[in-house]
Parts: C-alpha cells; sequence; structure tokens
C-alpha cells in the first residue's frame, strides 16, 4: 500500500487533470456547436421557402447541434446534490456541508490536523478522492464524447445544408 502522501497527491492531481481535460473538451464542444448553429442560421434566414430536401438537411443538422450542445452541457454540470453523509475531509462540498460557516474554521482545521498527522490515514483519504473523482471523469468523458459524436454528426449535415441551398 502506498503510505507516501506525496505519490499519493500527484495521482490525485492527475485524475483532477483529466477532469480538466474533459471540460475542456465538453466546452469546446458547446462553442463549436455554436458556430455550426450560427453558420445554419446565417444559411437559411434570407431563404423564403424551404422544399423538403432543404428543410431534412437544416433539421438533421440543428438536431445534432443542439444534441452535441446538451450533451455537453451535461458534462460540465456541477453534482452537488449528493445526500450522502459528508465524510471527506479534502472535498470541498463535504468540507462545507460538515463545517458551517457559522461554527468557524476550528474544527475542520483539528480534522485537518489529526488527518495530515497520520500518513496512512492521509492516504486513505486521498485514494478515496481520487476513486471519487475518477468516476466523475469518466462521466464527464462519456457525455463529452456523446456530444463530440453529435457534432460531428452535425458538420456533414451543415455541408450537406450548405450545396442544397447553393444548388437550389
Amino acid at each position: 500500500m502506498i503510505t507516501n502522501p506525496d505519490q499519493a497527491w500527484k495521482a490525485l492531481s492527475l485524475v483532477v487533470d483529466w477532469i480538466k481535460h474533459a471540460e475542456t473538451k465538453a466546452a469546446s464542444t458547446i462553442a463549436a456547436s455554436g458556430v455550426v448553429a450560427t453558420i445554419l442560421y446565417n444559411l437559411i434566414k434570407d431563404e423564403k421557402k424551404l422544399g423538403c430536401l432543404d428543410s431534412a438537411c437544416v433539421i438533421t443538422c440543428a438536431f445534432f447541434a443542439a444534441v452535441a450542445a446538451t450533451c455537453a452541457g451535461i458534462a460540465l454540470r456541477p453534482r452537488l446534490r449528493s445526500q450522502e453523509e459528508p465524510t471527506s475531509s479534502l472535498y470541498y462540498h463535504h468540507i462545507a456541508r460538515k463545517h458551517v460557516r457559522q461554527l468557524g474554521s476550528a474544527p475542520y482545521v483539528e480534522q485537518l490536523k489529526a488527518l495530515t498527522a497520520d500518513s496512512e490515514l492521509l492516504v486513505a483519504e486521498i485514494a478515496a478522492q481520487i476513486w471519487a473523482n475518477a468516476h466523475v471523469a469518466r462521466d464527464k468523458y462519456r457525455w463529452g464524447n456523446y456530444g463530440l459524436m453529435s457534432l460531428l454528426l452535425a458538420l456533414p449535415a451543415l455541408a450537406a445544408t450548405a450545396v442544397v441551398l447553393y444548388v437550389k
């Protein structure tokens, strides 16, 4: 078992970096979906009447762009409604729920001192945080990937819309 807290902190830092990467990917997907929607709007804004093929391309593109932004948004949404008992001395939401502001920081300071004085206990706490963050990262990647796949489906639909309107 790892008993060096420095190694555990490095592992936690790696998992936190995975979360940041997944969130950056999701934010980029939202931005790209907005660009696709803007281009689509500019393509059709002056059209008086859309035919069946035009409409199918526009609806397909708009649908996939909206799904992409929605999935990426789900990847970014905070998950703070947990009803579990606040047990972590490292996770900000547990700290804030367990140690309310009105009582001051002294109880938390004592808890953190006790935790950092025992390297095995500290490593166990860090490991629990790594485990929790790994699950968060997995969920963020899953939804971010759904968003990216939808965005990649919106792009050919956008191109088809442009071609169909140009040929018209």
